[in-house]
């Protein structure tokens, strides 16, 4: 039997290294189990009881935010020499999962040679399933998930062409199984954009850039596959700087890439303002200036030129073609605004517009800051909705004021007055046999003209409980199907203070207020209604007045 050091044999180290690694004592672990390999090269559970351990010691490391990304990277290294793995295998996947979280991380630099080694043909089914603990209400990324995030984050300093173009092929054979990852199709863009698919890659980008229309990297990224055009990169470039940034810092390359530009086409003073602004930015933090400011600056036209204080005219008289690319073929269609929701408790104001699609109404909520013109337009307001509807839900890209009349796209529904109750305010309309909703006074003061038994038009929202909000109404003089007029003499029960004139039950809150008696020549108006006691649906009167004689 072979001994470690000469003296202890290999099962009594393996039983320390367990016992140490039971522990949670890695580096212990560690130094005993390469003892044991170092002493039984072939022994097949010295080597995989090395591999776990390297596995535990970099999940250990991802725990505790990859302290020592050298060390890491050199566990990853070791582990690669171990022979005999099983693959496909719990370990093996194990192993990619914190490589990949280190990518994620930006603490590995060379995630795209490691996923190739590693082989992708040892996905097992499971690495492509999210993952969720027992009892858990939460998901958590599949591994395959993982490999493509730590691509994302390997690709701007990957530069051999072949893992390029391997790792393009890899995201593009596995980003579109994850629709609810809004990011892959971006993560994607940029690889095509390093391979030169710039065709492919602004296609995946347009809908984003439609989502994200405010956030100026978006612009940028759609700058980038247009290399060859100039005036076509010159209007993205343009768009993106008249976004918002959460710190100026972020749009050094924009002001660089817009300044290059400008320099070529000779618009001097612009590129003067865009270099300086570059240029502020680099020395603010402390960055090295870039050799190509460095050029544009030492240049001797440069200080020769106008000095400008602003380049945002600039930037909207160039925009518009940028604009033009993105919102082209998008689906326009009619709109209104349904409600506002104001700022509240630093949540940003929100308002919810309704539009039509294949005949239906649908909802869609923005917020308000996103088109500041909504803060003039009331509910009801007329508009016309540019959508982006390839997502899961629909996104607005663009609004415009329409002509038409207030509500218009709700078509509208027939009803009658029911009954009135002024104490409270509230009208009850009647939509059908058996649906009826309140119509609030000071939400529409023009329902306090209208009588139990008028016929009236209206149009309503579903709110949240799915219950209808009346928005509007009009007058109508023809009654709907669950209506009728009806005319006759009453018949009085002896015994009760109730009727009927024919078959139309007349209640007795309405013989009361009008102090009816019997043969009584009455007409009024009548609804079709349910009647739980005797389980089917009549007529009962909701109003009436004696005939005049």
């Amino acid at each position: 039997m072979a001994y470690s050091s000469g003296q202890e044999n290999i099962n009594q180290l393996l039983e320390r290294a367990k016992a140490a690694s039971g522990q949670d004592d890695r580096e212990k672990a560690l130094s005993l189990y390469r003892q044991a390999v170092k002493a039984a090269p072939n022994l097949v559970m010295a080597r995989t009881g090395l591999a776990w351990e390297i596995v535990k010691s970099l999940k250990e490391q991802k725990n505790n935010d990859f302290p020592n990304p050298q060390h890491f990277l050199d566990l990853l290294r070791e582990y690669a020499c171990i022979h005999d793995i099983k693959k496909p295998g719990r370990l093996h996947s194990q192993f990619l999962r914190w490589a990949a979280n280190a990518a994620a991380k930006e603490k590995i630099s060379n995630f795209i040679s490691i996923l190739r080694w590693w082989d992708p043909a040892n996905f097992r089914l499971e690495d492509f399933e999210r993952f969720r603990p027992d009892g858990g209400d939460r998901s958590f990324d599949s591994l395959v998930e993982l490999a493509i995030r730590g691509i994302a984050k390997n690709i701007k300093k990957e530069n051999d062409q072949y893992h390029l173009d391997w790792a393009t092929e890899f995201v593009g054979q596995h980003y579109d199984k994850y629709p609810h990852q809004e990011w892959f199709p971006h993560y994607y863009s940029k690889l095509l954009i390093k391979t030169g698919r710039m065709a492919q890659a602004r296609e995946l980008l347009l809908p984003l850039v439609r989502k994200k229309q405010n956030e100026f990297w978006s612009w940028t990224h759609l700058a980038q596959t247009y290399p060859g055009d100039n005036d076509t990169r010159l209007s993205c470039l343009c768009r993106a700087l008249l976004c918002p940034a959460k710190e100026e810092k972020y749009r050094v390359k924009v002001h660089e890439e817009l300044a290059e530009i400008l320099v070529e086409k000779e618009k001097l003073p612009e590129a003067r303002y865009e270099i300086e602004q570059a240029i502020n930015i680099q020395e603010s933090n402390e960055w090295k200036v870039s050799a190509k400011m460095q050029l544009f600056r030492s240049s001797p036209w440069f200080s020769q030129v106008q000095v400008l204080n602003s380049n945002r005219q600039l930037y909207q008289d160039h925009s518009s073609l940028a604009e033009e690319i993105v919102f082209h073929g998008l689906p326009v269609h009619p709109a209104i605004v349904i409600k506002h929701l104001p700022e509240k408790d630093k949540r940003p104001g929100l308002t919810f517009m309704g539009f039509t699609r294949e005949g239906s109404l649908e909802q869609v909520l923005i917020k308000t800051k996103k088109f500041p013109v909504l803060n003039n337009m009331p509910p009801g307001t007329p508009l016309s909705l540019s959508l982006e509807l390839s997502g899961q839900e629909p996104v607005v890209i663009n609004l415009e004021p329409r002509e038409g009349e207030s509500w218009d796209i709700i078509e509208p529904r027939p009803g009658v007055v029911k009954n009135i109750n002024t104490g409270k305010g509230i009208t009850f309309v009647a939509l059908s046999s058996d649906e009826f909703c309140p119509v609030y006074h000071d939400s529409l003061p023009e329902i306090r003209s209208f009588e139990p038994g008028d016929g009236l038009n209206i149009r309503t929202v579903s709110e949240k409980d799915m219950k209808q909000r009346v928005v509007w109404i009009g007058k109508k003089e023809e009654l709907p199907s669950f209506a009728r007029r009806f005319s006759g003499s009453l018949n009085l029960k002896g015994w009760a203070d109730f009727g009927f004139v024919d078959e139309v039950y007349i209640p007795r809150e309405l013989v009361g207020r009008w102090e009816l008696k019997n043969k009584d020549e009455l007409q009024g108006v009548a609804l079709m209604e349910y009647n739980p006691k005797k389980e089917q649906y009549g007529w009962r009167a909701v109003s009436l007045y004696r005939k005049q004689e």
